[in-house]
């Protein structure tokens, strides 16, 4: 895996295939290809697919992940430096959970080298409901063995249990304070396909259809049975629709 120091920062990331650039955000506490493993085979044979470790995950430490209220642009501006060093343009930028908040400031920061989207798994802003339903995961020992055994093989057995609490902190910090402090999504001019697992047990629907709405040129495609994962458990499903998408830019 290739490094790439920015912001002071050594990131790891993948770069495989060649063709059109596709650049893959995840999510907290995420891996490149933990998070990305179905869309790396599927895509690489026709594009060029970029998919970093943001900064405290995978293997883009240190630093230790922190989250400021202004994380979500903070990320983006990482990658923007990402996209720049790798003078990557004419991008189609997924992002899933955490990651579809920084691809979108991603697209309002420039405009002029994102070409499309695609975002699933992530907010539209933050009710009382939203930190209601986060903080029903606050107890990390009540994880399924198989994701606490996954976390602890990654980030060792303690380091992802405190960035979990605080990412949890920093959503209840950023409701109190009125803003989940997202992109302006009418300036983001590009085709967007947002994406839902319709048992997604993290993120209500309300947030797709919010963004869809929002967004200028979105559409919005639900795969019923898919949760927060959809594009790892559904990924034929997913990545068939998410190629017909890329097939009309």
């Amino acid at each position: 895996m290739p490094r790439i120091t920015l912001n002071d920062i050594s990131f790891h990331y993948l770069d495989e295939g060649a063709g059109p650039v596709l650049l893959l955000l995840g999510g907290t506490l995420g891996t490149a290809r933990g998070d990305f493993a179905a869309q790396l085979d599927a895509f690489s044979a026709e594009h060029r697919v970029v998919v970093p470790d943001r900064r405290g995950y995978g293997a883009t430490r240190p630093p230790d992940r922190d989250f400021p209220d202004d994380f979500y642009e903070r990320e983006a501006r990482d990658m923007l430096a990402l996209v720049e060093a790798l003078d990557l343009d004419n991008m189609v930028v997924f992002g899933w959970s955490e990651g579809a908040a920084v691809a979108l400031w991603l697209a309002h920061l420039v405009p002029e080298r994102v070409r499309a989207l695609v975002v699933w798994g992530g907010i539209a802003g933050l009710d009382d409901e939203d930190i209601a339903g986060f903080e029903t995961r606050r107890d990390t020992y009540a994880w399924s063995p198989r994701a606490q055994g996954a976390m602890d093989e990654t980030f060792g057995p303690d380091y992802w249990r405190r960035v979990w609490c605080d990412w949890l902190d920093t959503m209840q910090r950023l409701r109190a304070q009125g803003s989940a402090r997202l992109a302006p999504l009418e300036t983001i001019q590009q085709p967007v396909l947002v994406m839902h697992g319709g048992r997604d047990p993290l993120i209500r629907d309300v947030h797709p259809r919010r963004l869809a709405a929002a967004l200028p040129r979105a559409e919005l495609h639900v795969i019923a049975e898919g949760a927060h994962n959809v594009h790892l458990a559904f990924a034929e499903a997913f990545n068939a629709r998410v190629k017909a998408f890329l097939a009309t830019l």
